[in-house]
């Protein structure tokens, strides 16, 4: 029991243990302040650089913490939400406005505008490959959820779209030409109606 205790200790349980005694000493507060006032997001396109034309090792091993960090936050999203209840929804909603405030909606935007431009350059080359991959995530990740809870969820969210209508619609309306034309260019009909009558059991009419 001992050794599988120890096995689990590592750098997080060292952080939280750490952080229980000094978290609440003013000296540590002004480090934070000081570290978050300290972070230039402008120069995050240099960092990136320096580590994708870097050494290749160097990046390799980087890329190796995203498995266990992607684990930590899976950890931590199972318990915050209990320890949410400690806080008031006034309390929330403030804390979330503030920090959706402060982020810069536009640079946010054009980094996500990007990553789908190239996430479908990537589906185009290999469609197989990104829908079994997607297939495979989407089936371990909903397997995992309790089915009720989901449905609240999606039932909640449904909610908060209908209020989003008539804002979404003006931001689609906009260019709309632009997403039928984008639409249109991806969309493999044959494809599409393959996938359609096979997740009904038929897929062997278009065979």
């Amino acid at each position: 029991m001992g050794e599988d205790i120890e096995l689990e200790r590592g750098i997080i349980d060292a952080m939280s243990r750490v952080l229980t005694e000094l978290i609440d000493t003013p000296l540590v507060k002004s480090i934070v302040r000081l570290t978050v006032n300290d972070i230039d997001p402008k120069s995050a396109s240099k960092l990136l650089k320096a580590l994708v034309w870097g050494d290749i090792e160097f990046l390799v091993n980087i890329l190796g913490f995203i498995p266990p960090l992607v684990n930590t936050v899976a950890e931590i999203l199972n318990d915050l939400p209990d320890e949410l209840q400690h806080f008031s929804p006034k309390m929330i909603d403030g804390l979330v406005s503030q920090v959706i405030g402060d982020i810069e909606i536009k640079r946010l935007a054009e980094g996500v505008n990007g990553l789908v431009q190239y996430l479908s350059s990537l589906i185009e080359d290999d469609p197989k490959f990104v829908s079994d991959l997607i297939s495979n995530l989407l089936s371990d990740l909903l397997s995992a959820i309790d089915d009720k809870v989901l449905g609240k969820m999606m039932g909640n969210l449904l909610g908060v779209v209908i209020l989003m209508i008539p804002e979404l619609i003006g931001i689609l309306l906009t260019d709309l030409s632009g997403l039928l034309s984008g639409l249109l260019e991806s969309v493999k009909i044959g494809d599409l109606l393959s996938g359609l009558f096979k997740s009904v059991g038929v897929g062997g009419l278009l065979g």
